[in-house]
């Protein structure tokens, strides 16, 4: 089905995922689109709750009986009801054009995953191989806020991928 599922896994970021979430219900996407916020907090966040009455398209869901990055992922893609999901870090801004820019080529038959180039505010962004990554080490090279299309070997906090083998 077009569109794009959004997942976003968090824990105690509410301030975080409050710029995010503003980010995100401004998107100018041509097609739908559904965001899961899947929270691991001790506490649900009221907040959140507030975004989800007031935006239809996003799906908040407490979870205590796990915890972990892969498991509110996993959660979040084996619950998404598009053909392509976008995993989103819980402290992200992005320009309005972010979910169409990951649609156009995550659409494509011959790309599988497309990550995002990303500028990290505490980090120093020093110039690198993008996305790419040394096996004899095992170090990954981060590079994405360079901006430049290429084929990478990892991908960061950003990135989408086809959901053709999760069918319910």
């Amino acid at each position: 089905m077009n569109g794009i599922s959004v997942i976003i896994p968090t824990l105690n970021r509410t301030d975080f995922l409050k710029q995010t979430l503003d980010c995100l219900v401004q998107q100018e996407f041509e097609y739908p689109y559904e965001i899961w916020v899947v929270d691991q907090s001790n506490e649900s966040d009221k907040q959140v709750l507030e975004y989800q009455e007031k935006y239809s398209f996003i799906r908040y869901f407490h979870i205590t009986f796990f915890r972990g990055l892969p498991e509110a992922r996993n959660f979040g893609w084996q619950n998404a009801i598009f053909d392509y999901v976008l995993f989103l870090d819980d402290d992200i801004t992005c320009e309005n054009n972010l979910i169409t820019e990951h649609y156009r080529y995550i659409t494509k038959t011959e790309i599988g995953i497309v990550a995002g180039g990303i500028t990290e505010k505490n980090k120093g962004n020093v110039d690198c191989p993008i996305g790419k990554f040394d096996y004899w080490t095992a170090t990954p090279y981060r590079g994405f806020h360079i901006n430049k299309n290429q084929y990478v070997d990892h991908g960061g906090g950003c990135f989408s991928i086809k959901n053709l083998f999760w069918k319910k």
